[in-house]
């Protein structure tokens, strides 16, 4: 591992700025929309296109990679990215801040493509789980580190989309400097989605429903912040706690639901996440530490959920179609994704933003429900032990999934 590590530290380090400028980019463009005065449902439905850009990044974006190579595509894309977002600070407008945001999520969803494919050829069997969860951390790290960005200059100014610019472009760098063969992509078995829904439902439910949360607290959580009356400090925290909880506690609970029935892990969790919801639902900006603990907490419980259903997925699966049912799971996520946002954003809009928790509260709550009664159906398929932690925002082997199909089909 040590010797696998030295031969990628620089992409590690690349895709560790990839994540802070996600991470700011976000919460950036939400409190920028706040104070330029758009509405609840048009901040949703604005930051809804960076997900249906993801989404179909992930189906297209190795069509790309495939025509080009990796490198010239990270580098076009990259770009494409670093201009977009500058994009956002020359033209205050929400049709064209959803065009760039769609941009933004085709470019970093192919940026993820690049960089997975390149680790999974360092990987073997053995490794592989290891190296994707160190990924995995090294993201979150970045998105949470990335938040504190804000505290330079002043979102109402230019400055902060300059920087994005700038982070995105060193970004490239050691990507490009890296010394290393383009990656082999290995095929696979596709999976039909009509199978996957009778296999394993739970896991279908839990990448819908937990894509539905993290997009509405990404997308919509700065917004929920400043109206709280938060400065911009504050909200930094108030999402870094959130994702630092998810960090810290993944890798532990990936490793306790190796040893016990995933779906009762799954449930407990989604019950905490809901119950944590509704009591952030009744805290203020007078209890900060209260509600950043609170968001540590919920981040701990709902950021794993993804890759415990695509675990629990995997039980019931034979090794060769794992890369088909991760393209599957992968665009039911991206729907929930882009569904989520604008859904709490408008609920926002109709009822006041003291029913934002309360709503989001609702997707851990069915996953819940939905758990307890599949472990009263059918007893937990025998899995080996090997949780492959995958970071609900980046698309794993799915997308490359494309390429192995179109392998196949020269072949």
């Amino acid at each position: 591992m040590r010797s696998i590590l030295v031969s990628c530290w620089t992409l590690l380090v690349g895709m560790c700025i990839v994540g802070i400028c996600v991470g700011v980019q976000s919460s950036l463009i939400a409190i920028r929309a706040e104070h330029e005065g758009f509405s609840t449902a048009t901040i949703g439905w604005v930051m809804s296109g960076y997900f249906l850009g993801f989404l179909l990044g992930s189906i297209r974006a190795p069509i790309v990679i495939k025509r080009v190579g990796h490198i010239r595509a990270f580098g076009a894309l990259a770009s494409l990215a670093s201009i977009s977002i500058l994009i956002h600070a020359l033209f205050i407008d929400h049709f064209v801040w959803f065009l760039m945001r769609f941009i933004s999520g085709f470019a970093f969803s192919a940026i993820y493509v690049v960089a997975e494919s390149w680790l999974n050829d360092k990987a073997d069997n053995k490794n592989r789980g290891t190296l994707l969860s160190i990924y995995m951390v090294t993201m979150f790290t970045g998105v949470g580190a990335g938040q504190f960005l804000l505290n330079v200059g002043s979102p109402q100014s230019f400055e902060q989309f300059t920087l994005v610019s700038i982070l995105i472009s060193a970004a490239l760098i050691p990507m490009l400097v890296t010394a290393t063969d383009a990656p082999k992509i290995s095929s696979g078995q596709k999976v039909a989605f009509s199978a996957l829904t009778k296999t394993a439902p739970l896991g279908i439910l839990i990448a819908f429903l937990s894509q539905c949360s993290y997009a509405s607290i990404f997308g919509m959580g700065p917004v929920y912040a400043t109206r709280l009356g938060m400065d911009v400090n504050q909200i930094a925290i108030f999402i870094a706690a959130f994702v630092t909880g998810g960090v810290l506690l993944q890798w532990p609970i990936g490793r306790i639901s190796d040893k016990l029935d995933r779906r009762v892990i799954i449930a407990i969790l989604a019950a905490l996440a809901s119950v944590t919801m509704y009591y952030l639902a009744n805290l203020n900006s007078e209890n900060l530490m209260h509600l950043y603990l609170m968001m540590a907490l919920l981040g701990a419980c709902i950021l794993p959920l993804y890759s415990l259903g695509m675990a629990h997925t995997n039980d019931y699966l034979e090794r060769e179609q794992m890369i088909g049912a991760s393209s599957a799971l992968v665009r039911v996520g991206g729907t929930g994704a882009v569904v989520g946002a604008p859904t709490v954003a408008m609920v926002m809009s109709y009822f006041g933003n003291e029913y934002y928790f309360y709503t989001i509260s609702v997707f851990p709550a069915l996953i819940c429900l939905y758990a307890l009664w599949r472990i009263t159906r059918r007893k937990q398929q025998h899995h080996d032990g090997s949780l492959l932690v995958i970071a609900p925002t980046t698309t794993s082997d799915a997308a490359l999934s494309e390429l192995v199909k179109d392998n196949s089909k020269e072949k």
